[in-house]
């Protein structure tokens, strides 16, 4: 929610790379943390492991097409497209964790689908602002939705 709308207050790509970098890093010190404390425990039962792997499978292969679509020049290889495949990426991952874990998340990522779309179509001027705002507020949204049912779930 904090780098989608950079590129629209006109910033050098140097600026909106080192945030997006600084937004990783913090990202990822945050998902160590929390790895840390909860140990060596496994909240997923072995069906659901097993059902993830090929969720993240899927999700690599469909990676891999759009990567050779674009270096084939079949997809446009510009920034504003670029924005909008990673919308496409993260709507698919969302689409294929659905059919594993709950329809909440595959509702989501049947919304972010749309959304990336009609947002694309009719707005791509302000793409990055609206997903900031609409797209990132949706994710905290299926995260308290989450985080709802794993605590009746426990």
């Amino acid at each position: 929610m904090i780098a989608y709308p950079m590129p629209s207050f006109d910033l050098s790509a140097f600026s909106i790379g080192v945030s997006w970098f600084t937004l990783g890093i913090i990202g990822w010190a945050i998902t160590l943390t929390i790895y840390m404390k909860q140990g060596k425990t496994d909240p997923l039962p072995l069906f659901l492991r097993a059902q993830l792997r090929y969720a993240w499978i899927g999700l690599f292969i469909i990676l891999g097409v759009f990567l050779f679509l674009i270096y084939s020049n079949l997809l446009p290889y510009t920034f504003e497209n670029i924005l909008f495949y990673i919308v496409l990426v993260v709507s698919i991952m969302y689409l294929l964790l659905g059919i594993v874990l709950t329809k909440e998340i595959f509702f989501m990522g049947v919304w972010l689908s749309v959304l990336g779309m009609i947002t694309f179509l009719f707005f791509p001027n302000v793409m990055n602002i609206i997903f900031a705002v609409i797209g990132g507020g949706s994710l905290v949204l299926t995260g308290l939705i989450l985080k709802r049912k794993g605590h009746g779930n426990e």
